[in-house]
């Protein structure tokens, strides 16, 4: 997958909202612990190099959720 491609992918993950569910029952897990990682991950912005953004598009991470 390339770079492009993870952001499409990031960008339809944002705006997804039962994939928190789907994801929990899977794994057991708590809907919350896996609230707080998409927002960490996806929603929030966060302090990098270049000043206030989001975290830039991963492939593996886009794949994995």
């Amino acid at each position: 997958m390339d770079w492009d491609k993870a952001e499409a992918l990031y960008d339809a993950i944002r705006e997804t909202s039962g994939d928190v569910g789907r994801i929990s029952e899977a794994t057991g897990i708590r809907p919350i612990k896996f609230q707080r990682i998409k927002d960490h991950l996806f929603h929030k912005l966060h302090q990098l190099d270049h000043g206030m953004a989001r975290f830039d598009a991963d492939p593996m991470i886009a794949n994995a959720w």
